[in-house]
């Protein structure tokens, strides 16, 4: 049975028993806006040349150059590097999902780079003849196409994290512990920066280059001019990017001109850059309306983080009204494995024996096997991504007694909640962002009730709003995170250790603490091999403590392009750090 069909069956048995207050089988609920789409603004004008239309399931209302990659509708921006495009092929790279090294990066704003042979500094080359973009209407054209220079490079890094008497930005993004190895930057000649590190080590200088490659975008003193609520209107949103923001319905659509002043050039072809005149980002909630669309001609490419916007039938009813080769369906990752985050200074998760009890009441084979339809082998997620392949993982060979804490025993689960002083079960609340696969979270609740553990669905409309909860250590409810499978140590750090940007696990024990220490000599290894041996003792550590309760691995999600769609090399669009990169390389075939 698939993914859908047995969420909704699940959700329909469930409904009389227990409090859901979340989407079932993608029913809106729990206070959430739902809009239908809508047609462009007519008022505003198109740019001579090619248009196209892609969904996009989220807009956050947020447009300063600090919301890191999560953003990516922010079209207008650039960033120091960029993965290099003659690198996307698979046999060569795999852009899908492989993790970003030093050897994947070129310059984009960035025409060069070196660094000192200790990695305690690198310094950079910023291109000639890049401007900011110029907006028609004086009122909102804060940077008047001027140009782009390396003091705006160096703002951009010194706004993060306040540095040189610039005052730091207020933003959902940790970026202190994202820039943990930055302890100065200076500006050396017209064009050249030095920024210098406190944590001198490869990994670290990875960790700087692939931030500035997929986190740090590009801007300039006058955006922090504005007021906040100048900030907060599209109208001002501008960078150095391939495209310019020429309209904005919030929660709909957005709509996009070239930049008719931008320096990129197709290392493909050597032909200026971007090739569609119009772009067209549009959030449309009713999937039939996505399916009509797409047949129609309507919309070019839908997917993404979310998989499943399509149920079965509609997937076959696509495929038997479109042509071949009017279409191409791609295959990828989703991703990290879902889970729940437990605060563990906090009743009843500081008693492992409860954090074990939500595991074994939790399917994951037939989470794997009936909800995802995936037909390999489970395998449990390290921290590690697989991509990640010079760094030995524990997941695949787990010590005996972990992988014992990962096999489906609702009794056992039972017993462990009854010796922690819970005989007649829990009950507790989690909180989750909109980008939540609901229906997977609503089956993992029919789990956790054969085991008397009562777990009520709590929607968050915005992540930041999510954000903030996770981050709050004396709010007890559990939250939707992400188990394991990270694809950089820095995301690993982010999402794990305490303090991190993403990281609401709190676990203040001895074997935290180890953990937390373990990190640091992790960023600090020279050599792939001590870096090995250190992740190994991590990754025993996170599989062991169940900080985060984990539904099995991570699924793949397709995505659907439409085949007028040329350049395309197969990118996972949405999930693709460089979206504004794919996009400026894409072009209509009429």
């Amino acid at each position: 049975m698939k993914k859908r069909v047995l969420a909704m069956l699940l959700a329909a048995l469930m409904v009389c028993a227990l409090s859901v207050t979340a989407f079932a089988s993608g029913e809106p609920s729990g206070g959430m806006e739902y809009l239908p789409a809508v047609a462009p603004d007519e008022n505003v004008a198109l740019a001579e040349g090619a248009s196209a239309t892609f969904y996009y399931p989220k807009f956050y209302n947020y447009f300063d150059a600090a919301a890191k990659n999560q953003l990516g509708y922010m079209l207008w921006n650039d960033y120091l590097f960029m993965m290099d495009w003659s690198l996307n092929d698979p046999s060569e790279f795999d852009f899908t999902g492989a993790q970003i090294t030093m050897d994947h990066i070129i310059g984009q704003a960035a025409e060069s780079y070196t660094w000192a042979e200790d990695f305690s500094s690198i310094d950079i080359t910023i291109r000639d003849g890049i401007t900011f973009q110029k907006k028609e209407n004086p009122q909102y054209d804060i940077f008047g196409g001027r140009a782009f220079t390396a003091e705006d490079a160096a703002y951009s890094i010194e706004r993060l994290l306040g540095l040189n008497g610039v005052e730091k930005v207020t933003c959902e993004t940790d970026w202190t512990t994202q820039l943990y190895m930055v302890s100065g930057v200076e500006v050396t000649g017209d064009n050249t920066l030095r920024v210098d590190f406190s944590t001198k080590s490869q990994n670290a200088l990875n960790d700087f280059i692939v931030e500035c490659t997929t986190g740090v975008a590009l801007t300039g003193p006058e955006w922090d001019a504005l007021t906040e609520e100048q900030k907060a209107d599209w109208h001002y949103a501008a960078g150095i990017g391939a495209y310019i923001l020429t309209n904005y319905v919030a929660d709909n659509y957005m709509q996009f001109i070239a930049n008719p002043d931008y320096y990129g050039v197709d290392e493909r072809t050597g032909e200026p850059l971007p090739h569609i005149a119009n772009v067209k980002l549009v959030y449309i909630a009713d999937s039939d309306q996505i399916l009509t669309q797409f047949i129609a001609g309507e919309l070019d490419w839908f997917g993404g983080q979310k998989s499943g916007l399509l149920n079965d039938s509609q997937i076959a009813q696509l495929k038997a009204s479109m042509d071949e080769g009017s279409y191409a369906e791609y295959f990828y990752p989703s991703g990290s494995p879902s889970g729940i985050g437990l605060k563990t200074n906090l009743e009843p998760w500081s008693d492992i024996r409860v954090r074990q009890a939500l595991q074994h009441a939790v399917n994951c084979e037939e989470i794997w096997t009936r909800y995802f339809g995936e037909t390999t082998d489970l395998a449990i997620a390290g921290l590690w991504s697989a991509d990640m392949g010079d760094w030995a993982a524990v997941a695949a060979n787990m010590p005996e007694e972990i992988a014992a804490d990962y096999t489906y025993d609702p009794e056992l689960s039972k017993q462990l909640l009854a010796d922690a002083g819970y005989p007649d079960g829990i009950t507790f609340d989690i909180v989750c962002d909109p980008l939540t696969d609901m229906d997977l979270y609503v089956l993992v609740q029919s789990y956790l009730a054969a085991a008397n553990i009562t777990m009520n669905i709590v929607p968050v409309p915005e992540v930041m709003e999510h954000n903030a909860i996770v981050k709050d250590d004396t709010d007890g409810r559990a939250f939707n995170a992400f188990a394991g499978n990270f694809s950089s140590t820095n995301d690993a750090y982010g999402m794990t250790v305490t303090g991190g940007f993403g990281s609401g696990y709190f676990h203040n024990d001895e074997l935290g603490q180890k953990y937390d220490d373990l990190y640091q000599q992790l960023t600090a290894a020279e050599d792939m091999e001590s870096a090995a041996a250190i992740a190994q003792q991590m990754d025993e550590i996170w599989l062991g403590q169940h900080w985060c309760i984990t539904f099995g691995g991570a699924p793949q999600c397709s995505e659907f392009i439409s085949g007028r769609i040329g350049g395309f090399t197969g990118e996972n669009i949405y999930n693709n750090n460089s979206m504004h990169t794919i996009f400026a390389r894409l072009w209509v075939e009429e």
